[in-house]
């Protein structure tokens, strides 16, 4: 699945053809042998700063202010993978794939690892989620479906993670790491129940920044895509409060993921 019909390596050539402030740049690639065997490389320009996933470890969260100046770079470079002739969907935004260039005067996020990164037109054949961050995978990828929407489905949770510490529905999945078809199941599970959206420390603060943000994630995690943000672009809108943000839906009420892998072949299908 990393191989495309000429034999070359997906994530390699998928970044030669990349460029964008918010997305990592590629510098050089090549081979080279050892053993009798061929090896690949790959030479990414240098970021001076720390990974999201770092970030969170030394802060535990973060503020809103901070939180939507670094989502919306995301967003920007996950606009700009989508809109491209051929949309190029990362399949793996979470916070360990979000680099924060610290060279400057301000936080400038890059979007890194693009492993599992397909086009969209691509067979659901060349899909494989062994690795990817369970918490931040879209319902529909557990039956093999991808779409733009599924990256902004990971955003909503990185919004959710940041904010509060913790990714949606979080579940301890300790015991499970052995059997992944269980761990999914428990996962599953717990996304139908509603999502908690935690109250601030204190309450008679009002911070419309943090309750706008979590209106976003709280979009963005709908189970059924047809209630979910139709693009990035949207998306940015509502998270710079350009267009209203309405969920129709409880998310208790939403679609199974077989529900939802079905709207998505519909929409393939178009």
């Amino acid at each position: 699945t990393q191989f495309d019909g000429e034999r070359n390596i997906k994530e390699i050539e998928y970044l030669k053809s990349v460029k964008h402030p918010n997305v990592v740049k590629y510098m050089d690639s090549g081979e080279w042998l050892k053993d009798n065997q061929r090896f690949a490389y790959l030479v990414l320009d240098f970021i001076s700063g720390e990974t999201l996933e770092e970030r969170l470890k030394r802060e535990h969260t973060l503020k809103a202010y901070e939180v939507k100046q670094i989502v919306a770079g995301v967003l920007n470079g996950l606009k700009y993978l989508h809109n491209r002739e051929q949309p190029l969907v990362h399949n793996d935004i979470n916070h360990q794939n979000i680099m924060l260039d610290l060279s400057g005067n301000k936080p400038i996020p890059k979007i890194i690892d693009f492993g599992y990164a397909r086009f969209f037109h691509n067979s659901t054949k060349v899909y494989y989620r062994e690795g990817l961050n369970p918490y931040y995978l879209a319902p529909e990828c557990f039956n093999n479906i991808f779409s733009p929407q599924s990256d902004l489905y990971s955003f909503g949770a990185l919004i959710y993670h940041l904010l509060t510490g913790l990714p949606p529905w979080f579940k301890d999945l300790s015991d499970y790491q052995k059997d992944r078809v269980k761990l999914e199941e428990v996962l599953l599970e717990a996304r139908q129940k509603p999502l908690k959206i935690p109250s601030l420390t204190n309450s008679s603060v009002p911070n419309p920044e943090r309750n706008q943000l979590l209106s976003v994630a709280q979009k963005a995690l709908q189970a059924d895509v047809d209630i979910r943000f139709n693009s990035a672009d949207e998306m940015l809108q509502a998270l710079n409060g350009e267009v209203e943000i309405e969920v129709k839906s409880k998310q208790s009420n939403s679609p199974s993921p077989k529900e939802g892998s079905e709207n998505q072949k519909n929409r393939k299908g178009l």
